[in-house]
């Protein structure tokens, strides 16, 4: 999944898993999480992003699930149920 992410500042900077933005307790159990719900984390994570600067729009919606919907068709045995 892409996120803008210039030379400062950016959308990708302010996610949980971007560097040191999670704790060590944060980060085991990010790691210990499925294929699956480790995806289901950072898409509702980048909606929260999008959300906090007003722009979650129909297109960004749209653009979070393609990449369910991406992962789904690339990865069946990992992200299907």
């Amino acid at each position: 999944m892409n996120m803008e992410q210039p030379a400062t500042g950016g959308r990708h900077r302010l996610t949980d898993t971007y560097g040191r933005n999670m704790t060590d307790a944060e980060k085991a159990y990010y790691y210990s999480l499925n294929p699956r719900d480790a995806l289901a984390y950072d898409l509702w994570n980048a909606r929260k992003i999008y959300i906090q600067q007003g722009i979650y729009t129909p297109e960004i919606r749209q653009g979070l699930l393609n990449v369910i919907k991406r992962n789904k068709s690339d990865h069946p045995n990992l992200f299907n149920k």
